[in-house]
């Protein structure tokens, strides 16, 4: 455990225990705290992997300044991962939700989480990525409340790419938290603040999109066009020492015939003209089933 983790935790707590003790904040589930003023209006979540801390920093920022964010209710997902500095502890959280196995740390945390979080409307859930970013996105799973609440947010958005899931599973390897909000009919956009790791620039462009989802009023708006980037095909890992080339980066744009994967001993090339997403090295590529997702470019009205 790092002390200096550690420390930093015992400061967020500080800053919780004071706007508990000021009756603006209540705690439902361990770590998941209600908004006295807004109630289960809008949610935003941090440290679903421990590892990812930006959302920690964005939170402290969030409770020394709460009478200006008052709208927001808020959960500090894997508190053990972050203390631990990894990923999860036992099992990954982004892939325990809506499992009927209760049997790891994290299965039963998800649980906790999924009691909280159920009946909120709107989520905005901070993550980071593991491997370098060619440009920060979010992921937008398609319905009407997570549609609203991407554009009544997206002029903090601008500069960001939007993927866009027609609500397939997002990894074999488990249901993550959209997945669970999108069965409950819950707004929800997951939003990756490029590596993990901290820079002033990150938490400035986070802070950001958090005043804009903390003022914003999500109704139903006209339907416009986006340009997105959609799942076209995962590359599944057949064997443990699958592998893909080094130093793809989230968002590389690769031609069709690139080699990028050595997968039961063969060549495997872009099936497509596509970019890369979540690409797996070192430890996350043996923990996964897949090494890799290939995304296309493409055109949606919402």
């Amino acid at each position: 455990m790092s002390s200096t983790q550690e420390l930093y935790l015992k400061k967020i707590d500080t800053l919780i225990s004071k706007l508990i003790f000021e009756k603006k904040i209540v705690e439902q589930e361990k770590d998941c705290f209600l908004s006295k003023k807004s109630g289960t209006h809008k949610l935003f979540s941090v440290i679903i992997h421990g590892n990812e801390t930006i959302g920690l920093h964005l939170l402290e920022y969030i409770l020394s300044n709460y009478d200006d964010f008052n709208n927001l209710s808020f959960l500090i997902g894997n508190r053990d991962a972050y203390l631990s500095d990894t990923r999860f502890v036992e099992t990954d959280l982004n892939r325990a939700f809506l499992s009927k196995e209760r049997i790891s740390k994290e299965k039963k945390r998800a649980q906790e989480i999924e009691r909280f979080a159920k009946n909120f409307e709107y989520i905005l859930d901070i993550h980071q990525t593991t491997h370098l970013c060619k440009k920060e996105f979010c992921l937008v799973r398609r319905s009407k409340k997570s549609n609203n609440l991407y554009k009544s947010i997206k002029k903090s958005l601008n500069n960001f790419s939007l993927i866009y899931l027609n609500n397939k599973k997002l990894s074999n390897d488990g249901s993550t938290f959209s997945e669970f909000a999108t069965e409950k009919e819950i707004g929800f956009i997951t939003l990756e603040l490029g590596q993990k790791g901290f820079s002033a620039e990150m938490f400035e462009k986070g802070r950001k999109i958090l005043q804009n989802f903390n003022e914003a009023t999500i109704k139903e708006l006209p339907e416009e066009r986006f340009q997105i980037l959609e799942m076209y095909s995962d590359i599944k890992k057949l064997n443990q020492s699958d592998h893909l080339i080094n130093d793809l980066q989230n968002l590389s744009f690769l031609t069709k015939e690139t080699l990028i994967a050595n997968i039961n001993n063969q060549e495997f090339f872009m099936p497509i003209d596509g970019y890369i997403l979540f690409p797996k090295y070192g430890i996350y590529q043996k923990q996964s089933t897949e090494l890799c997702k290939i995304l296309v470019m493409n055109e949606v009205v919402f």
